[in-house]
């Protein structure tokens, strides 16, 4: 780190072989001895003997904490405003610092997602002053109250109340299918609340196949921030027992996909054309919907008949191996 430094060849560069060419900062006295090998416009070299004059730094330090639950908040950006002494809290949310001028200065601690902390501090020469910081999170635009889903036939019902509402641009409904990760948005609605008084909506889903299903709302700012809120889950149900095949014609494997219009057992065979059992048989509990995976690797190609049963109701369906 450079504190000082002195001109030995104010008349240039040091073009080649001129200009200083040794410097010894060792001796008890503390004088520091340097020479030219030339000086400007002679042929003469010049020793020069100096006798500095140290001034201390001014040293400031400390932790940037959570306001909320008292943890260090690494990464946090320290900076001294008028001057480009700057630094960044650490994995313990320490920060040391430190520069030659003395006085009073203005102090500003920020992080994303945090309340800027601005403050000030007098620094002395030779002095550690010790500053902690303990940030406040900024207040979320939107704080939700609830957010509840449930099922009506065919669709699903969203409900979800905010007490209080800032900069607020809407909610993006998303939805999903249960064990699946890809979230497709459906639906924007747009922004009710005040900022003062509690805001209630309401949205009704178009027709939904049985299955269980995933919402979640992605409250939008209105300078472009976004903020995912919990997500819920909700069955939908068929009006009766539905099975299907696919792919249908299909390979070495298909796949059983069953709907059912309540929590039941469905029991499932499979008969070849002559209507023997190919010795593929299941019961399994189905929750609104399922997909069970049927191997067909051993059975010749041809037509077979898959069996689906309730205690209430039965459906068939035709199965083409290729």
């Amino acid at each position: 780190m450079k504190v000082g430094w002195y001109d030995t060849y104010p008349g240039g560069s040091g073009n080649g072989f001129e200009g200083c060419w040794g410097v010894y900062p060792y001796f008890p006295s503390g004088n520091i001895v340097a020479s030219n090998i030339r000086n400007p416009n002679t042929n003469d070299g010049v020793l020069y003997v100096l006798t500095p004059t140290y001034v201390r730094g001014c040293y400031l330090e400390g932790q940037v904490t959570s306001a909320a639950t008292g943890q260090p908040l690494p990464g946090a950006k320290v900076t001294i405003i008028g001057t480009s002494t700057q630094e960044s809290a650490n994995a313990n949310g320490d920060y040391k610092m430190g520069q030659v001028e003395n006085g009073v200065f203005t102090v500003q601690v920020s992080l994303p997602g945090y309340i800027t902390h601005t403050g000030q501090v007098t620094l002395d020469n030779g002095v550690l002053t010790i500053h902690n910081v303990a940030l406040s999170q900024q207040p979320l635009p939107v704080e939700l109250v609830r957010f509840d889903v449930k099922a009506a036939g065919q669709n699903a019902i969203l409900n979800w109340e905010t007490a209080t509402e800032t900069g607020n641009a809407g909610f993006e409904i998303q939805q999903t299918i249960a064990g699946k990760q890809e979230w497709q948005p459906i639906a924007m609605v747009p922004p009710k609340g005040d900022g003062k008084s509690p805001a209630r909506y309401d949205f009704r889903t178009e027709t939904l196949q049985p299955g269980k299903y995933i919402f979640r709302l992605r409250q939008i700012d209105l300078d472009g921030g976004s903020t995912l809120l919990p997500a819920r889950t909700v069955t939908i149900y068929g009006s009766s027992l539905q099975i299907s095949l696919s792919p249908n014609p299909a390979g070495a494997e298909t796949r059983i996909i069953i709907g059912t219009a309540q929590r039941e057992k469905v029991a499932l065979k499979l008969l070849d054309a002559q209507g023997r059992p190919t010795g593929f048989s299941s019961e399994t509990e189905v929750d609104g919907a399922l997909e069970i995976p049927l191997p067909l690797d051993d059975l010749p190609a041809g037509q077979y008949l898959l069996m689906g049963q309730t205690g209430r109701e039965s459906v068939r369906k035709i199965l083409i191996k290729n």
